[in-house]
């Protein structure tokens, strides 16, 4: 028994309401209309005698006899909800009725009772592809319902075009000279029916996936990302095609123009390369990807592609994933440098708190250069620098809320150890606890040249690589002061050297000015002045 239209309309409906862009989510009933349409184009086409279907008919039919109330807190056994608020409708912004369903694709998952139309907010109605209807709907080859569907829609057809051919033939016998009802335009929608029976080819931009929250994650790098998908792609892929340009990379890198900004030939190369690839796997994304093509074999086909132009800098697909990552927020690409990408010189976080702290830092480190060792600094930090900031914090009111008061006591708890410099937390090395870090920043030392490049800065020439700088050339034994050491640590006893604590005081010791004496330093310094 052939399907009536409006059978064929709850059939259409359930397949597309199967579709993941569409199932578990909330969408209102002129939304479900246009997909319907989209993906089912020859539906419009099946026969005078069967009831025209419109969308009152089509909501009534889904809240009546397929659907469940969602306030009513009744489970429904097709897994379809319904919901209905007066406000504006989305579409036409005119105050009335709008109603909303709901499908559950797993049966398990029934939606919680919505309290005003604002839970219920269409995803897809803001959009442009769906105020426009330019949107398109692919095939979903894991349900057989939809062949199901198009065969159905095929059959009633084939059915009105016969009969139509059968009273236009008698028509024209009777010599009324045509079929009641049809106009001059009517050969212009024969062709529209004949094109429409066969499986119409699918525009890539314009499928429902490019209106998902995962193609905003993807390519945005948010699901709660503004604009159109497409539209922002295509702008994009026509910024990485400047960057082939004189200095068209600045058109893709953050900060471009920033002072100091400016790159070295190898980045500039670099950048270059990354455009490349990331620009062709944008252009297949926006052939392929979502029927069935996930971003990973578009990206080992950008690769292959990209091959045959001659560059071969990137092999694994994961690179050009790693790209898209880095570039699909801003459409920039990071800079190379971390101080002009973050803005600022990084900055430990307790240095940002307590400025004075790096000045007492240096102050101690240039009173005991003579012997200085990081567990010296480390103990200074805990026993006298740290509890100072802590009684300084104290002489406000609300001090245990305050942020310094909290990270200063924190290092006096669990103080930062210079054996736990390198052991990192997830992949990266926790700063604002490193010793080494915090070092690190004082300008006074990071910012030191060896002896070679400072005589080569006076001669008016650079140097660019130079052999490993040794302080004697300065004046200082500091290899005579370590050879002392090292041999007073190798004749103490194993068990000195057992546990940590035991290891750190013994260093501790060889590093002391008991053993490295002020007339020691000066006796392994006089070889090196002379």
């Amino acid at each position: 028994m052939a399907l009536t239209k409006k059978s064929l309309y709850m059939l259409a409906w359930c397949t597309i309401a199967a579709n993941p862009l569409f199932s578990d989510k909330w969408l209102c009933a002129e939304t479900w209309y246009r997909l319907i349409n989209a993906r089912y184009p020859t539906l419009r086409y099946t026969g005078q005698d069967n009831a025209s279907v419109d969308r009152g008919q089509l909501t009534t039919a889904l809240t009546t006899y397929y659907s469940s109330d969602a306030a009513s807190g009744l489970e429904n056994p097709n897994g379809v909800y319904y919901a209905w608020f007066k406000h504006d409708d989305p579409y036409t912004g005119k105050p009335g009725r709008v109603h909303y369903f709901y499908y559950d694709s797993t049966k398990e998952n029934k939606p919680t009772p919505p309290r005003s139309w604002r839970d219920v907010a269409d995803p897809y109605a803001k959009s442009v592809q769906m105020v426009e209807r330019r949107v398109q709907v692919v095939r979903n080859r894991n349900n057989a319902e939809e062949a199901k569907v198009e065969r159905s829609i095929r059959a009633l057809v084939d059915k009105k075009n016969k009969d139509d051919n059968e009273r236009l033939i008698k028509a024209r016998n009777a010599g009324s000279g045509g079929l009641d009802g049809m106009d001059e335009d009517d050969d212009d929608d024969s062709n529209e029916d004949d094109k429409s029976n066969g499986e119409e080819k699918l525009n890539n931009q314009n499928h429902m996936g490019w209106l998902s929250s995962e193609a905003g994650m993807l390519f945005l790098g948010s699901k709660d990302a503004d604009g159109d998908v497409v539209d922002i792609l295509q702008e994009r892929i026509g910024n990485l095609t400047k960057v082939l340009q004189v200095n068209g990379y600045k058109s893709v890198l953050q900060s471009a123009d920033d002072d100091g900004a400016e790159l070295n030939d190898h980045q500039k190369w670099h950048i270059g390369q990354k455009a490349i690839y990331l620009r062709e796997a944008y252009k297949l994304a926006l052939e392929k990807w979502g029927n069935q093509v996930n971003w990973m074999s578009i990206c080992i086909e950008a690769i292959d592609r990209v091959k045959e132009f001659g560059y071969s800098s990137v092999t694994s697909p994961r690179t050009v994933m790693d790209y898209n990552k880095a570039f699909r927020k801003d459409g920039l690409f990071p800079h190379p440098c971390y101080t002009i990408r973050l803005g600022k010189p990084p900055t430990p976080q307790v240095f940002e708190h307590f400025p004075q702290l790096p000045v007492r830092i240096k102050d101690f480190m240039l009173k005991n250069q003579a012997h200085f060792s990081v567990e010296l600094l480390r103990t200074e930090l805990q026993q006298d620098m740290f509890p100072a900031l802590v009684d300084e914090c104290k002489k406000s009111d609300g001090y245990e809320q305050d942020e310094g008061y909290v990270l200063a006591q924190h290092y006096i708890d669990k103080p930062p150890s210079y054996s736990t410099v390198e052991k990192k937390v997830d992949g990266k090395v926790v700063e604002d606890i490193s010793l080494r870090h915090m070092m690190g920043k004082c300008t006074d030392f990071a910012e030191e040249v060896s002896q070679l490049e400072a005589i080569g800065k006076k001669l008016g020439c650079s140097v660019i690589i130079t052999t490993k700088y040794h302080a004697e050339y300065a004046g200082e034994g500091i290899e005579y002061s370590w050879g002392l050491a090292k041999c007073f640590y190798r004749r103490q006893p194993l068990s000195k050297k057992k546990k940590k604590a035991n290891f750190f005081a013994l260093v501790d010791q060889c590093l002391s000015q008991e053993l490295l004496t002020k007339d020691m330093v000066r006796k392994f310094s006089k070889p090196c002045l002379s």
